[in-house]
């Protein structure tokens, strides 16, 4: 089943077990509970702490994390600039949220591009951090936008509420670990795992600003009634 899946896109967009299900029923393992872990020492955490708060982040006010990219494979997966720039738009209304931008070596442009464009305040520590250092700066938000990249899955695993923007590739295959919320928009051609698009918008253009912003604000409420 795994194996027609990854080759007929028919049979992927009728698929509703998440991966790690579907790898668990594999190994003879299905029903049992399972999680991600990715454990940070308590120095890559200080050393985090250190970095962003070396940029003006203050640790005691909420956090939202902008993983702003997507890597070279899938372009697709990335969501729009200007919806980025809306979003903190809105959000910053919200007394008390910061934002951090996060990215690679490849979102180091379009996070500049972000912080000329953005009427609110965006703090960048840098795309050249390693894996492991990304993860302690990833690790210091309270909810994380992202798409369906390498920064979802750490967020994740670092237990982060996490908002993930899907389009070419399969949320239903995305485990949450009731963590999040995964915004889908309404096309029929989802899950195609291209890497370039003739539909004009495409199915990341069709994800609205307002429901980026709705997943958001879910989160950080759960966050708040969390802590009463």
């Amino acid at each position: 089943g795994w194996l027609e899946a990854g080759v007929f896109d028919d049979i992927k967009r009728q698929g509703r077990s998440t991966y790690q299900d579907r790898m668990a029923d594999i190994l003879g393992l299905g029903g049992r509970s399972h999680r991600y872990v990715f454990e940070l020492s308590e120095a890559e955490r200080a050393r985090a702490k250190a970095h962003l708060e070396s940029i003006g982040l203050d640790v005691r006010r909420p956090v939202i994390g902008l993983n702003t990219g997507a890597g070279g494979r899938w372009p697709l997966k990335q969501w729009r600039e200007d919806g980025y720039v809306e979003l903190v738009t809105r959000l910053g209304r919200r007394q008390g949220v910061q934002f951090l931008l996060l990215g690679g070596p490849a979102e180091q442009d379009r996070n500049d591009r972000l912080k000329k464009m953005s009427p609110v305040p965006l703090l960048d520590p840098g795309c050249d951090n390693t894996v492991r250092h990304f993860a302690g700066l990833l690790s210091r938000s309270d909810v994380v936008v992202t798409g369906d990249t390498l920064a979802m899955h750490l967020s994740l695993a670092l237990g982060r509420r996490t908002v993930v923007l899907f389009g070419p590739t399969s949320a239903a295959e995305i485990e949450l670990y009731g963590l999040g919320e995964k915004v889908v928009p309404d096309m029929t051609c989802l899950s195609c795992y291209k890497t370039s698009c003739d539909f004009v918008p495409n199915c990341m253009d069709l994800i609205s600003t307002d429901m980026v912003e709705r997943a958001v604000i879910g989160q950080l409420e759960l966050l708040q009634a969390a802590t009463l």
